[in-house]
């Protein structure tokens, strides 16, 4: 009798877990204004989204993470889509020396978030342009640092 318990159990609690992930990507699809042609690849991208969301949750799980990550526009891609968008044509460098620098009287943390010295996210979209982006983004920060106003310069 108690496996019968055990089996009504588990079928029960995979049911409601596929309703709350098939609302999850209802509300990220109308969240992002997703469009799928087809059922297959509605089908496909949901698969996706579920993987990107139980790597989100095993990730935000973990104790004493440094940070969290959340669902975006990207979550019903593929990795392979992913690695194709921050692919970087770039030269690699052979030798790079290592320096240890003394960190003995810096804080543990510093959340530069709370301090007001980031601005919101930013989407650059596939044009190649990190390095811009990441570039400004460090300015505003250490004028922010330097002088307490948060500015918000232009990538181009």
């Amino acid at each position: 009798m108690w496996f019968k318990s055990l089996i009504v159990s588990l079928v029960a609690a995979t049911a409601t877990a596929e309703l709350e992930s098939a609302r999850l990507f209802a509300e990220y699809v109308a969240k992002f204004g997703k469009n799928y042609p087809t059922m297959q690849e509605y089908q496909f991208r949901y698969i996706e989204f579920a993987k990107t969301y139980a790597q989100i949750l095993k990730h935000n799980m973990v104790k004493d993470k440094t940070s969290t990550v959340g669902l975006n526009k990207f979550a019903d891609w593929t990795e392979e889509e992913r690695k194709q968008l921050r692919s970087f044509g770039g030269r690699e460098y052979a030798s790079l020396t290592e320096i240890e620098l003394d960190a003995s009287d810096l804080p543990k943390e510093i959340n530069w978030v709370q301090k007001g010295a980031v601005n919101a996210v930013q989407d650059q979209g596939q044009c190649g342009s990190c390095w811009a982006f990441s570039a400004i983004a460090q300015m505003e920060g250490q004028h922010f640092i330097q002088t307490g106003e948060l500015l918000k310069l232009s990538e181009q």
